[in-house]
């Protein structure tokens, strides 16, 4: 009698968790293709908006319009095309507009201090200067290593030089509080020295990777 009162319990919780692990497979089922159209939509948009300032000065379109969501995918296959790249897990993309070229867009995959982080870098055609970065996913320490996703610390590396002379560009980091006096230092993240020194490294190293297969041209 008490030992069946004893797994009484065990089993009462074992049949409840299976049915709530079935329950919660069902849901994940019927919102599966939602989820990954939402990331979808959501990459499309953290990609265009790379470019959405030169798109809308050179009086193409209007960067509301641009990403608007219920024209998001047509935008993106109006402007982007996808571009063979053959290093595992990064992606490469042309974007232009009425057949201008306006940039480049990699895909780039680096290490931080407690996981993988992943990023939207644009160049321009030339394949010389950065301009634009995205920060899309990363696993750092709210209110610290993740402040690298803040437009404070990704803005500075716009219309920065990234290469030069054949060789890709050294960036230094710098004291939040100290203004950059020179084109190669970035104001680091204060509290955050491994995770912003790992945003460099990321940068450099998969852009000179992607820079040695000759991707980009001159206008």
């Amino acid at each position: 009698m008490n030992e069946k009162s004893n797994s009484y319990p065990v089993f009462f919780m074992l049949i409840v968790t299976l049915v709530f692990i079935g329950i919660l497979a069902v849901m994940y089922r019927f919102s599966e293709a939602k989820i990954i159209q939402n990331e979808r939509q959501e990459y499309q948009l953290q990609l265009l908006g790379l470019f959405a300032d030169e798109i809308e000065t050179r009086g193409i379109l209007k960067k509301d319009a641009l990403l608007a969501k219920e024209k998001l995918e047509d935008n993106f296959k109006s402007y982007v095309q996808e571009l063979e790249l053959p290093l595992a897990d990064r992606k490469a993309y042309e974007v232009r507009a009425d057949s201008i070229l306006l940039g480049y867009c990699f895909d780039v995959l680096g290490n931080g201090l407690w996981g993988t982080m992943r990023a939207l870098i644009a160049i321009d055609p030339s394949g010389t200067r950065i301009l634009n970065l995205s920060i899309y996913k990363q696993m750092e320490t709210p209110g610290l290593g993740a402040r690298i996703e803040e437009p404070a610390f990704r803005k500075q590396f716009s219309g920065r030089t990234i290469y030069e002379n054949d060789e890709i560009r050294e960036f230094v980091l710098i004291p939040e509080d100290q203004e950059a006096s020179r084109d190669v230092e970035i104001r680091q993240i204060t509290g955050a020295t491994i995770t912003s020194s790992s945003v460099l490294k990321m940068i450099r190293d998969e852009l000179g990777q992607i820079f040695e297969l000759n991707i980009g041209e001159e206008e």
